[in-house]
């Protein structure tokens, strides 16, 4: 287990993670996962048991492991941005094709 002088480094880490969530979605979270979980429910799953562990892991895990988990966490928060922003490709490419193409 972390030493209690050690929380406050978990929660600097924990800091950062929420301001880097801010930059990252630019006010568009909610939106983001809303459109996500539509499209894709396995990636807000991913998400949200990412976030879990990294909420049941502080003052636990050992700090360098909860800086890896974070730094995925955070990497698969990119990667789900970059879908919303393609939006209109995966709702395209969601619809049947028209007969005539086949």
């Amino acid at each position: 287990m972390a030493e209690k002088n050690g929380d406050e480094e978990y929660r600097k880490v924990m800091r950062l993670a929420n301001w880097e969530l801010r930059r990252i979605y630019r006010g568009n979270r909610q939106e983001c996962i809303h459109w996500l979980g539509k499209h894709s429910p396995f990636w807000v799953s991913l998400l949200s048991y990412l976030l879990l562990e990294l909420q049941r892991g502080v003052g636990v895990l050992p700090l360098a492991v909860f800086k890896k988990l974070q730094a995925t966490f955070l990497a698969l928060n990119r990667q789900a941005y970059e879908m919303w922003k393609e939006r209109d490709w995966f709702d395209l490419h969601g619809q049947p094709v028209p007969p005539e193409i086949n």
